[in-house]
């Protein structure tokens, strides 16, 4: 299904727009765990403080998020 298609390149594009401030040295993810050491304490941030640095247009899902941050770890 063209859903399926679309569904998956969204996860895509997020992770590719992830990744282009989060494998960069100065934001790389493992160096947040460090402040931000489980998820709810990440997702605690996406909702707040990560607006400062970067607004996306919706907030991620929580599924959306846990991949992000696995494949970003």
């Amino acid at each position: 299904s063209t859903q399926g298609v679309s569904s998956a390149a969204s996860d895509v594009y997020k992770r590719q727009q992830c990744a282009t401030c989060h494998l960069s040295p100065d934001h790389l993810l493992h160096n947040l765990l460090t402040k931000y050491p489980s998820f709810s304490d990440i997702k605690a941030f996406m909702v707040v403080g990560h607006q400062r640095f970067y607004t996306t247009p919706t907030p991620i899902p929580d599924e959306e998020l846990l991949t992000i941050y696995r494949a970003l770890q």
